[in-house]
C-alpha cells in the first residue's frame, strides 16, 4: 500500500488501478476500449475541475458495468431529468440557481427548432453553467 497516498479528504488511485478495476468489471464486449477511455480521462485530468472529471469517471464506470450491449442508433438521447442531474452536478455554485431554467430554455428551442441545433445548444449550455463569468453569455 502507498501510504503517501493516504489523505482523508480524497479517494485517491493509480491509473493502473483505475485500469485494473474496469477491465476486471467492464462488460467484456467493452473492455477493448479501455485503453482509448485511459487515454481519453488522463488527457482531460490535466485540465479538467475534479468535480467535472469525478462525474466522468463515475458515469463511465457505470457504463461499462451496467452495459447491455447493442448497436448505438444515429442519435444521442437524454432524459430531461438526466440532463437537468449533470447540470447540478457541474454547475458553477453561482450559476447552480439557473439550472431548471436553463434546461427549460434548452427544451423549449428543440421542441420550437427542432434537434438540428439542440448538440451545440446543449454544450454551450454547459459551457455557461460552468463557467464562472456573469450572465452575458445566458444561452435562450
Amino acid at each position: 500500500m502507498n501510504t503517501h497516498l493516504l489523505n482523508s479528504d480524497k479517494l485517491i488511485m493509480t491509473w493502473k488501478e483505475l485500469e485494473t478495476a474496469w477491465a476486471t468489471l467492464a462488460d467484456p464486449e467493452y473492455r477493448h476500449l479501455l485503453p482509448g477511455l485511459l487515454t481519453m480521462v488522463r488527457t482531460l485530468a490535466k485540465t479538467a475541475e475534479p468535480q467535472a472529471l469525478t462525474t466522468l469517471v463515475m458515469a463511465l464506470t457505470s457504463c461499462l458495468l451496467e452495459a447491455a450491449p447493442q448497436e448505438p442508433g444515429e442519435y444521442l438521447s437524454m432524459e430531461w431529468r438526466d440532463l437537468e442531474s449533470a447540470w447540478n452536478t457541474l454547475s458553477h455554485p453561482a450559476k447552480f440557481p439557473e439550472v431548471t431554467d436553463t434546461v427549460d430554455s434548452v427544451r423549449a428551442m428543440a421542441l420550437k427548432f427542432g434537434a438540428e441545433h439542440s448538440a451545440l445548444t446543449v454544450v454551450s449550455a454547459t459551457a455557461w453553467l460552468t463557467s464562472e463569468g456573469g450572465n452575458d453569455l445566458k444561452p435562450g
